[in-house]
């Protein structure tokens, strides 16, 4: 992982820490239909196995409900900084159909594939 990634991951953090927690808020719950579903369990899977290649925590990198914001075209978390760039990047070029997921390794990976 880049050096730039670990210090905004870090920085991110730590401000969150420094944060009073009347400034915190929670994420906006929306309750999707269903049409999408399958396209936001791919999604999140190809998060699960990109997080995984980078060794962080999936769930720091994107949730389902970030998956599902960007799914939707609602702004999240994937819009933008060090998200973005290791993963709503790539999101976007596969919900555009820029880009395809395959199963390599006999199926026990997924990669992305422009």
């Amino acid at each position: 992982m880049p050096d730039a990634v670990v210090h905004e991951l870090l920085a991110a953090v730590e401000a969150g820490r420094a944060m009073p927690e009347s400034a915190q808020r929670l994420p906006v719950k929306v309750d999707d239909g269903p049409e999408l579903d399958a396209a936001v369990a791919l999604l999140v899977a190809y998060v699960a196995e990109l997080a995984a290649s980078k060794q962080i925590e999936r769930q720091l990198v994107a949730t389902r409900d970030d998956v599902k914001a960007l799914v939707y075209g609602r702004p999240g978390r994937l819009d933008h900084g060090w998200r973005a760039a290791i993963a709503g990047d790539g999101l976007r070029r596969l919900l555009a159909g820029e880009a395809v997921v395959r199963l390599v390794d006999g199926g026990r990976r997924i990669q992305l594939e422009d």
